[in-house]
């Protein structure tokens, strides 16, 4: 047999030169046979045959066809859907997947990566897998002119479930209602919070990390408001959910008045100091009390107000109760008797000033110091400061006082004001006064520096 071999070489050579042509193999099954993953064990054809039938069209039927013949489909994009755990970014070995367009609708599977040919257009992927919290939808554009596209979409893992029972005092189920969910993991770091308005699944599937402590409250309309359920999670994965249970009880008529709060981007404002005046008969207001509320959902109520004229002092704050650089709002409201007022309110963002007074060599000064704030339309208003020490984390422990400094430290505006020039007007006892401009800007606090002589 080697000897006849040869001889028809010889035969080849002496009558010319014969040219075979071996077509390339096509760019895919040439990636496969150099795969080393385990979706490429075996030969190409048999890979390319198993890629092509995990893919069916939108009658539920397995497409049939070479790989060759798709890769030629024309206008169409090599796409890839890779699928990757959140934590640690490995890939997830096993998902299912559906990808849905215009005229499109197809359901597949992976191992490590999904392969489909798109035409060119837009596109929703949706991906599932045992183990793992479903993902929201991720649109994605298989564009013209691309030699492919590769979608990458990160899955959480389900380590403990929570399963959520709302009910009325008669045992049954309350549809719709809130959930706010407060999620603490450690001690050194702020929750996280999530609002989920007007749910309709009773129980509620809730996903939560291992080690989390969950705080949920639970509102509906026409109830009041649950007592906040707190769920741990432990540190080992449970087969069976967490099963709670949160009561509601039918409200009875309320009184007074409830604020609804958002700022400026529509969200709602979780923290609020309220100081409430009522009016004397001598014309004066004086302080019935100031309390401080979370609420995630922007509500508050001041129930059971007697009959009379209020005015209240809205000062959204943060989680340590410092003044944000929204500007509080003032409320004046008359209340006659026994109704609900309802008043939906937007707090906007404005400036504060860090302001250091120092007297000719230098030294910081405060006693003694008045400072007027002029404001844009050329009015002097009353203004508060505070001295502070950088890094103080609480308000409280520094005096608050009005129209001028008291102790020999940096003082801050308290309220932020709105953005614009204003100036300042500074004299310390009996000395000349000393007028600062100052641009205040939206968000920021803005330093300013005085010298002045006594």
């Amino acid at each position: 047999m080697r000897g006849l071999l040869l001889l028809l070489l010889v035969v080849a050579v002496a009558g010319g030169l014969i040219l075979v042509l071996v077509p390339d193999p096509p760019a895919e099954l040439a990636r496969l046979e150099n795969d080393t993953t385990p979706a490429a064990v075996g030969s190409a054809d048999d890979i390319a045959a198993e890629e092509i039938g995990r893919v069916r069209d939108d009658t539920g039927r397995n497409r049939t066809g070479s790989k060759e013949d798709e890769s030629t489909l024309p206008n169409t994009v090599p796409v890839t859907v890779i699928v990757r755990d959140a934590r640690s970014q490995e890939p997830i070995l096993d998902f299912q997947f559906t990808i849905e367009g215009i005229d499109t609708e197809l359901v597949g599977e992976g191992i490590q990566a999904g392969r489909v040919n798109l035409p060119i257009g837009a596109y929703t992927l949706l991906v599932r897998s045992e183990g793992f919290v479903p993902a929201d939808p991720k649109p994605f554009v298989v564009p013209g002119g691309s030699s492919s596209v590769e979608v990458v979409l990160e899955l959480r893992a389900v380590a403990a479930t929570v399963l959520l029972e709302v009910l009325d005092q008669s045992g049954q189920p309350i549809k719709p209602f809130n959930v706010t969910i407060r999620s603490f993991v450690g001690t050194s770091t702020a929750p996280t919070t999530e609002y989920l308005p007007a749910q309709e699944d009773n129980p509620l599937t809730i996903h939560a990390d291992l080690g989390t402590r969950l705080e949920l409250v639970v509102e509906a309309q026409g109830y009041t408001p649950a007592d906040p359920i707190e769920v741990r999670t432990g540190g080992v994965a449970a087969s069976e959910p967490h099963r709670v249970q949160a009561f509601l009880a039918a409200q009875m008529a309320f009184s007074g008045v409830e604020f609804r709060l958002v700022d400026e981007d529509s969200s709602p404002v979780a923290n609020l100091e309220v100081v409430t005046e009522k009016l004397q008969p001598d014309g004066d207001y004086t302080v019935l009390w100031r309390r401080r509320s979370r609420n995630d959902t922007g509500v508050y109520r001041l129930p059971d107000l007697a009959p009379g004229r209020y005015r209240m002092r809205l000062r959204p704050t943060d989680q340590d109760w410092i003044t944000t650089f929204h500007i509080p709002l003032i409320e004046e409201l008359e209340i006659t008797g026994n109704e609900h007022v309802i008043k939906p309110l937007t707090v906007h963002l404005g400036g504060t000033i860090h302001l250091t007074v120092t007297d000719n060599l230098g030294n910081t000064i405060g006693d003694g110091v008045r400072v007027g704030l002029r404001y844009p339309d050329g009015e002097i208003r009353t203004s508060l400061w505070r001295s502070f020490v950088e890094g103080q984390p609480n308000d409280d422990q520094v005096p608050l006082t009005e129209d001028h400094l008291r102790e020999a430290t940096p003082a801050r505006l308290v309220d932020p004001v709105p953005a614009g020039g204003y100036a300042l007007e500074l004299r310390w006892g009996t000395g000349p006064v000393v007028v600062q401009p100052v641009r205040i800007t939206p968000g920021a606090r803005t330093p300013i520096r005085v010298t002045l002589d006594r």
